[in-house]
């Protein structure tokens, strides 16, 4: 029997998934012929989607058990039983694992305005027992130090588990880009202070708090007549 954490060439992984490492170019992957018929059964990880490799029955990816992130969400998590005898592979069975948590998307498709992200929110059942993890997706135009607090507001009688807010920013030609483009687009017209804010809502969803710009605003001061006092 053979184990391996690597990417094994033709592997399939997420469309949208930011849990797993992925190999750029395909440089690093390991080809499948290298665990030749003599080994019984390899065993892979890292890649989070149970598969075989390459169609071969005894070289395998098991899978994460449970979902790692929301790209994983219709992923059948689970586990594989191999069964051997005197060196040999008899049986092979994948076993699915039951679902302890629930991941649920609002809206489950694409990203929507935030009127309509709130309805949705505000209509969401109320689940007793279960509480699911819950990624929202909004459309925006301009960032919107509020949202958050309006997202939170929008769950505060509901069991769910806010894991994160994704903002998609709207061009004027109607494209869409995502938050990081449109940040680092605005990044060379910025001052510093306005970047250190920028990072600070993309990372909390909310402004950066009075005494943390005061802060920022005296070491960047400090730094800054420092600098001219070295050139002077």
């Amino acid at each position: 029997m053979a184990i391996g954490h690597l990417q094994a060439t033709g592997s399939e992984i997420a469309e949208k998934d930011y849990s797993e490492r992925t190999v750029i170019g395909g440089l690093e992957c390991v080809s499948p012929e290298v665990f030749t018929e003599q080994i019984a059964y390899t065993a892979l990880g890292h890649i989070h989607k149970a598969q075989r490799v390459s169609g071969r029955e005894n070289v395998r990816y098991s899978g994460s058990p449970i979902p790692m992130s929301f790209a994983e969400k219709y992923y059948h998590h689970g586990v594989v039983m191999v069964t051997f005898d005197e060196g040999c592979t008899v049986d092979i069975e994948r076993i699915e694992g039951p679902k302890s948590v629930s991941l649920v998307s609002v809206p489950n498709g694409e990203a929507e305005q935030p009127e309509s992200v709130l309805k949705t929110l505000r209509e969401l059942p109320v689940i007793n027992g279960e509480t699911p993890y819950l990624e929202v997706k909004v459309l925006l135009d301009e960032p919107e130090p509020m949202l958050r607090q309006q997202v939170e507001e929008a769950l505060a009688d509901k069991n769910y588990r806010l894991a994160r807010i994704v903002s998609t920013y709207r061009q004027d030609e109607g494209k869409v880009e995502k938050e990081n483009d449109v940040w680092m687009k605005g990044l060379q017209e910025m001052s510093p202070l306005q970047i250190v804010q920028s990072v600070f809502e993309k990372s909390y969803q909310t402004d950066m708090p009075g005494e943390l710009t005061e802060l920022f605003q005296e070491a960047y001061v400090s730094a800054t007549r420092k600098e001219e006092e070295e050139e002077g």
